[in-house]
């Protein structure tokens, strides 16, 4: 969705995922996210926070790395829309499915347990739609105002 984003939006959007990111400046043994991070979470906060308030649209991943009080913390004084996108679960497990890089069971063992404690902006059933219309949804959340500052 991110990169649907990207190409429908009329103004620039910076993607900064903490997966990419961790993959594009550490080697493997050292991708965590939460408490098994160390500094380099941090560091991602950081970067992300000082993109937005450079004055950047920054698309991110959240939900399942550490909690949103902890995003909402190190994001304060910055508009965000927090978008839950939330498949039934037979869609997340076809997707893992069909990727080389996940493994077997992820699905099934994250599923009912990645958006607990987060309240969204906006939810998004992302096997009901496909990116270019979840994108739209974003936008026009966006243009509607529905982000708030932290």
């Amino acid at each position: 969705m991110a990169t649907a984003i990207q190409q429908a939006a009329d103004t620039p959007w910076i993607r900064l995922l903490p997966d990419e990111f961790g993959q594009w400046h550490l080697p493997e043994r050292y991708w965590a996210f939460g408490r098994a991070a160390g500094p380099w979470q941090e560091g991602f906060f950081a970067a992300l926070a000082g993109l937005a308030r450079a004055g950047n649209q920054v698309i991110t991943a959240a939900a399942g790395r550490d909690d949103q009080a902890g995003w909402r913390r190190r994001l304060a004084g910055i508009r965000c829309l927090f978008t839950g996108l939330t498949p039934a679960l037979a869609v997340c497990e076809q997707r893992e499915r069909a990727r080389d890089d996940r493994a077997a069971g992820n699905a099934t063992r994250e599923w009912q347990t990645v958006h607990q404690g987060w309240a969204y902006d906006l939810d998004i059933d992302i096997g009901a739609v496909d990116p270019q219309r979840a994108a739209a949804l974003v936008l026009a959340a966006l243009a509607d105002g529905q982000a708030h500052t932290e």
